[in-house]
């Protein structure tokens, strides 16, 4: 579980937090300040 957790964590806020950094409305703590 520890080797998904970190790779589930790493892939998921990876690509959503760059690739939908400026436009992710789910994101309040980058998109929301």
């Amino acid at each position: 579980m520890r080797k998904i957790n970190r790779k589930f964590d790493d892939k998921s806020v990876k690509p959503i937090t760059d690739d939908v950094g400026p436009d992710a409305p789910a994101v309040p703590g980058d998109n929301g300040k």
